[in-house]
């Protein structure tokens, strides 16, 4: 599927790619979200690259909708290949397991059928992607 250019409402323009979780598709939104923002438009409030948009928020009294349509065109134009390598260091986060901190964690062994030794290393051996933000804290 060819990437095309939405409109959500009154003041946002959404580049949509293939409706999939997919690590290539993510990783051209997250360079094309940084290609718009290089390009300093005026009018353009935020841009937000998700597992497989990117939406653009803008001030119609800054830029018109058809013109800011033009300049993200161009972008998916200048970005239509795979997109470059995301090449940041992991983002470390402290995990507590069991306690306090994870009551369930004895049901999470049970339900696995692992010991907690084994619950911990499959959680932890593993470099896990974030796709997107959520509307909450947490929801990575």
């Amino acid at each position: 599927m060819t990437p095309h250019v939405i409109s959500m409402g009154d003041a946002c323009l959404s580049i949509v790619f293939e409706e999939k979780i997919d690590t290539r598709i993510n990783t051209r939104c997250v360079s094309l979200a940084a290609d718009v923002e290089r390009r300093r438009l005026a009018g353009v409030r935020d841009v937000v690259p998700a597992y497989h948009t990117v939406s653009v928020y803008f001030d119609p009294r800054k830029i018109p909708r058809a013109a800011l349509h033009q300049e993200l065109e161009r972008a998916m134009s200048s970005a239509a290949g795979e997109g470059s390598v995301i090449d940041a260091a992991p983002i470390r986060i402290s995990v507590a397991y069991g306690g306090e901190s994870g009551p369930d964690f004895a049901s999470v062994e049970t339900f696995a059928s692992c010991s907690e030794e084994d619950v911990i290393r499959l959680h932890t051996e593993n470099v896990y992607r974030v796709y997107m933000l959520g509307f909450l804290p947490g929801f990575a």
